[in-house]
């Protein structure tokens, strides 16, 4: 982790450091980087990919919620508390259990969480969604029906007219999901 300002600069945990580093050597190619903050992929003769990871904030209740999600997605999950950060002689003693870093990762996706709150506070709002493309109906229906839970169910999983199974939902802690199963790719 590395501090500019007011802007926190996050590396990942030597946990996921060592899968990417096992990527790189499984490949065996001298064309391949993967840079280690997981947002760069670049191969020989080809363009820059960037990924996008969703960033989630909470109000000291980031453990509870990256928890909740596990139990409903899967993977695995890493914390870092302000205490056992470089943070932890510059903050107040009642926040050395919080969240300042966390990481859910699983089959393609990375889920990232945290309890520092800026300065303005933590506004929550309907402009961003969580997007879940599921591999399958089964899938999909449990993921719904986990991720609902405690919260609501804003648009239930319904058949479109892209020849998908979609549905959204806002969680118990107030973070919007969209549910997307695209039957095209398995047919």
């Amino acid at each position: 982790m590395g501090i500019f300002g007011r802007y926190f600069i996050w590396t990942y945990p030597n946990s996921l450091n060592s899968k990417i580093d096992k990527v790189v050597k499984a490949t065996n190619e001298s064309n391949l980087t993967i840079c280690k903050s997981g947002t760069r992929f670049t191969k020989a003769n080809k363009t820059e990919m960037y990924t996008i990871n969703s960033y989630l904030t909470f109000n000291g209740n980031c453990r509870e919620a990256m928890t909740f999600y596990k139990k409903c997605l899967g993977g695995e999950l890493s914390f870092q508390t302000i205490g056992e950060s470089p943070l932890s002689d510059t903050m107040p003693a009642k926040m050395k259990n919080c969240i300042v870093h966390s990481v859910l990762t699983n089959k393609g996706f990375i889920l990232m969480g945290s309890d520092m709150v800026t300065e303005r506070g933590l506004l929550k709002g309907n402009a961003v969604s969580l997007v879940l493309n599921c591999t399958n109906e089964n899938e999909i229906r449990e993921c719904y029906k986990r991720l609902s839970q405690g919260g609501e169910q804003t648009h239930p999983l319904e058949n479109t007219f892209w020849n998908a199974l979609f549905g959204g939902l806002t969680d118990k802690y107030g973070n919007n999901w969209m549910l997307n199963y695209n039957r095209a790719e398995t047919e």
